[in-house]
């Protein structure tokens, strides 16, 4: 056996929307049961037993960490791993400060020895002290091709926040996701909005990983839409167009959050409005100021996606409770577009980017396309 996923993605999402505490304890009752089946010790720590199970992949959804990976269950080879998926877990704190360090003979700690090349994680409970230890657990380990981190109830951040763990796997990175979010979003809001990072953000990321090839995260929409000449946020975009360009290898990017505004209020159909965001999205990044493709932006961008994916979305709704509020539902839904260049405008000789729409809330037809859709994976539970 080499891939192992242990929990219950319907039980995690009736807990989300309900709060409800025993669907969580029977998951526990269930833990115990198989952890006292696999191990065949009885916690004798002293003694030296070789792990039986050795898995490249294993995905825990909904469960305590702690139970499957502690130091008394010698069942589970970790260091075979290449692959690990923790969503809605708890534990995690102590569970992450276990995974960062192992001891030597004497006890001193050590880099970890996990040899990691997946790592994807979802929390719904994180705040300053869960990021210190996250970032800790991420620092020790080496090697990471795709980091795929959604942070719920998250204290904001700095743009910095990331060096620690881009200094040690941003050369490596293929796939990168990074997003984080106050709540669940009912309404139309300011403290339901996901977290927006400046252009700072994307420099950062750029600066240290020019090997990317897709990537997912949020921004301040103002840095992308002009509001007239003596808008503040008019060099931002110029920033932005400049941090991007490093990113040489980037195919697909995924901007996970939309813009604060309510589309009730405003006189195009979505599908109007979310296309203008997108050729804003692409002219800012791709152009220069006669909005033609710039020689020294990325050139191998061939996906653009807006808005992030969620569980009604991955599961055509199966298990979720009636929308509280479809209009908002529709406005955030994951919107693929194809990026191509075309020619048109008064300068017809020179081509332009376009984005044009393929499908709406889920990204088959991208995949089937042969497009990399690894960062558009990681979804909200709600």
């Amino acid at each position: 056996m080499k891939s192992l996923c242990l929990g219950a993605e319907s039980d995690v999402l009736r807990d989300y929307q309900e709060s409800n505490q025993n669907s969580l304890l029977r998951r526990q009752e269930y833990v115990d049961t198989l952890v006292d089946s696999l191990d065949p010790h009885d916690d004798d720590e002293d003694q030296d037993y070789s792990p039986w199970l050795m898995l490249q992949e294993l995905q825990l959804v909904g469960l305590d960490v702690c139970k499957i990976i502690k130091p008394a269950s010698l069942f589970l080879d970790l260091h075979s791993l290449t692959s690990l998926t923790l969503e809605t877990c708890l534990g995690l704190e102590t569970a992450l400060d276990m995974l960062a360090t192992k001891k030597n003979k004497s006890g001193l700690p050590l880099r970890s020895g996990l040899r990691l090349h997946y790592f994807s994680l979802r929390h719904e409970a994180s705040n300053q002290q869960f990021r210190a230890r996250l970032i800790d657990f991420l620092s020790a380990i080496q090697g990471l091709t795709h980091l795929l981190v959604l942070l719920e109830n998250s204290d904001r951040s700095r743009p910095d926040d990331l060096d620690p763990i881009l200094a040690v796997h941003g050369q490596s990175l293929r796939s990168l996701v990074w997003d984080e979010r106050s709540g669940k979003r009912d309404l139309f809001v300011p403290s339901e909005e996901t977290y927006k990072p400046s252009y700072l953000r994307l420099a950062t990321i750029a600066t240290h990983c020019p090997n990317l090839v897709e990537l997912g995260i949020s921004m301040d929409w103002r840095d992308f839409t002009k509001k007239g000449s003596h808008d503040p946020h008019s060099s931002n975009r110029h920033m932005t167009g400049v941090a991007f360009k490093p990113l040489k290898n980037l195919q697909t990017l995924n901007i996970r959050n939309m813009p604060l505004v309510n589309p009730k209020k405003m006189a195009l159909p979505l599908s109007e409005i979310h296309s203008s965001f997108a050729n804003s999205l692409l002219k800012i990044l791709l152009c220069s100021d006669k909005d033609i493709l710039s020689p020294s932006a990325p050139q191998n961008l061939k996906t653009l996606a807006l808005g992030a994916l969620t569980y009604r979305d991955l599961h055509n709704g199966t298990g979720c409770h009636t929308i509280p509020n479809r209009d908002l539902y529709e406005f955030l839904r994951l919107r693929m577009y194809k990026v191509v260049s075309s020619y048109y405008g008064i300068d017809r000789a020179r081509p332009k980017p376009l984005a044009v729409l393929t499908e709406i809330g889920h990204y088959e037809k991208t995949e089937a396309n042969g497009g990399d859709v690894n960062v558009l994976k990681p979804y909200w539970l709600g």
